[in-house]
């Protein structure tokens, strides 16, 4: 038998089922690939979990051959990201295929097809519905572990995907960072300065009940830090909702930085977590019987440390406060024994953000890449 596309109903948890593990079957025991948590993936799919499927239209595909999946592809279309940048955008996201490129070829080209006929000019990905979800193709660092943040692929991918017509659309690029083992006097002494010069302080998170209430005040200024971000679409309520109930379990106070000004208003945070990534491997996917011991045990005996978010209000930018940041989280970093710490991914072009790294010894080690096409 020949390449068989076949359709998969979201609502259908047996299809789901299918779509969710073509990647456990394809990266079984690789070296770098962390899987997701099964409940977390069904959950992203879920109209009654996820929000964002209010205002987003979602294709869901899979190819199989003599009844083995060889690849899977999501289509969708954000009609409030479309609406405010007053374009007929379409992503493409869950991209995982073998090294053939017909697959490649099929999966894209069943979702461009749908696309034009919901009247779109453009596709990009891969992407998910967010710009908190995971997005870009790993096109160097395929020797490095992910972050619980990222995504995973081979180099045939790229490959496969500029062989159709897809060009580059925007790169993210990753740093390691060693962690110091001490501050440095000129580091104690800057954070004195702009905490008086500016009548700052930071807030010390001491309970889990904490952090919730703090969440929702970092996404408020998430909403406004980040609106200038590439294909950035504010938070609504129900999603900041959705996302504080996903992390706030797992994210540690001590790695948490908040800053205020004089009214005790926050102006700036920074979140980091240890790093769960090998935890995520060893539990593979499923938090029972044994997945949450990996998990918990990563986040209490850990030497390294992945920065998630990082946002200061823009009428505090330039001013410095980042260092009030960095001093917290790397103070944390340094009793906690961290070795390194991971960045995640920021925009190639975000030269505000790779600035922050210039106290450091550092490399960049991984970028990531949309890939983009006219329909």
């Amino acid at each position: 038998m020949g390449l068989e596309l076949v359709e998969i109903n979201h609502l259908h948890k047996k299809e789901l089922k299918q779509f969710i593990q073509f990647p456990f079957d394809l990266y079984k025991d690789h070296p770098y690939w962390v899987p997701p948590l099964w409940a977390d993936e069904y959950d992203m799919f879920s109209p009654v979990h996820n929000p964002v499927l209010q205002h987003c239209q979602l294709k869901l595909f899979v190819v199989i051959e003599n009844n083995v999946v060889k690849g899977r592809v999501a289509g969708i279309i954000n009609h409030r990201e479309n609406k405010l940048y007053g374009k007929s955008k379409a992503r493409f996201g869950w991209y995982d295929v073998v090294d053939d490129p017909a697959v490649t070829e099929l999966l894209l080209e069943v979702i461009e097809t749908w696309a034009r006929q919901s009247q779109m000019q453009e596709i990009e990905g891969p992407m998910s519905f967010t710009n908190l979800d995971k997005a870009g193709l790993l096109v160097e660092g395929f020797d490095q572990l992910p972050t619980m943040a990222t995504m995973y692929n081979p180099p045939y991918y790229a490959t496969h995907l500029e062989s159709i017509g897809y060009t580059k659309a925007v790169d993210w690029i990753e740093h390691e960072l060693e962690c110091p083992t001490v501050l440095s006097e000129r580091f104690i002494k800057f954070n004195d300065i702009l905490k008086e010069k500016y009548n700052l302080h930071t807030i010390q998170i001491r309970s889990k009940d904490e952090t919730t209430k703090y969440a929702y005040k970092m996404f408020e200024l998430i909403n406004k830090t980040h609106r200038d971000l590439h294909g950035f679409v504010a938070f609504e309520p129900e999603q900041v909702k959705l996302y504080v109930r996903k992390y706030s379990r797992i994210l540690k106070p001590e790695f948490i930085s908040l800053v205020a000004d004089a009214h005790d208003e926050l102006i700036a945070f920074g979140i980091a977590l240890p790093s769960v990534s090998k935890a995520l491997q060893k539990a593979k996917g499923r938090l029972f019987p044994t997945g949450w011991y990996h998990l918990w045990r990563s986040l209490r005996h850990n030497d390294r440390l992945d920065l998630y978010l990082i946002g200061t209000d823009p009428a505090w930018r330039n001013k410095g406060v980042h260092a009030l940041i960095f001093y917290e989280i790397t103070s944390a970093a340094i009793r906690h024994g961290i070795k390194k710490v991971e960045s995640n991914p920021e925009l190639e072009t975000n030269v505000q953000v790779q600035l922050l790294w210039k106290g450091y010894e550092y490399r960049q080690h991984k970028r990531r890449r949309t890939y983009q096409k006219t329909l």
